[in-house]
């Protein structure tokens, strides 16, 4: 039985963790709502899915799927994270900076649109392998594919060029991961 700290994939109804072969069971995921790039803590045995977890943005827990809390009976958690951290974080701050030029009605008014586009760029973009200043251009090309009105699309598009990221601290920040209760600790196979 082993732990993986990683991130979701979903295309539709076809859900991948990103760096690990899907486990046989993964279609049990389907009636949950997991959006791509979200991160989460998967426990494997064979090729089966054992359990699963989702972490909220203040790095709490909540166990989403399986019967038991199977990180009670592991010592270690391994960090698949960090290959796609920097794509993640970078992605994640040019997202949080655009969307928050627009106004408190329009975030309201279009939710589901502006949910819709940030899972289509986390799928289509986070498990490349591509240089940073790439990702700057699929998004764009992200928001002009998708059902916004021409408007917002012209003010995102905007926000995301103007956006400079030169903050290594951000880029490299690790995801959180509330593990206060349990006697784990997380191993990065990836230094």
């Amino acid at each position: 039985m082993h732990a993986f700290l990683t991130f979701i994939r979903k295309n539709n109804q076809d859900i991948h963790m990103l760096g690990i072969k899907n486990p046989e069971n993964i279609i049990e995921l389907s009636k949950f709502n997991l959006k791509s790039g979200q991160p989460i803590i998967a426990v494997v045995i064979d090729k089966e899915l054992l359990s699963l977890y989702i972490l909220d943005s203040l790095g709490n827990i909540m166990q989403i799927y399986g019967k038991n809390d199977s990180l009670f009976d592991l010592n270690k958690i391994y960090d698949l994270s960090l290959v796609n951290l920097k794509k993640y974080n970078y992605i994640k701050t040019l997202l949080i900076n655009s969307f928050s030029s627009l106004s408190i009605e329009e975030s309201k008014y279009k939710l589901k649109d502006l949910e819709d586009l940030e899972d289509r760029i986390f799928c289509n973009i986070l498990h490349l392998k591509i240089d940073l200043y790439k990702c700057k251009q699929l998004i764009i090309r992200e928001i002009n594919k998708s059902n916004l009105d021409n408007d917002l699309k012209t003010r995102l598009i905007y926000n995301i060029k103007k956006n400079k990221i030169s903050n290594r601290k951000i880029l490299r920040k690790k995801i959180d991961i509330d593990l206060q209760g349990y006697s784990i600790n997380i191993d990065s196979l990836i230094q």
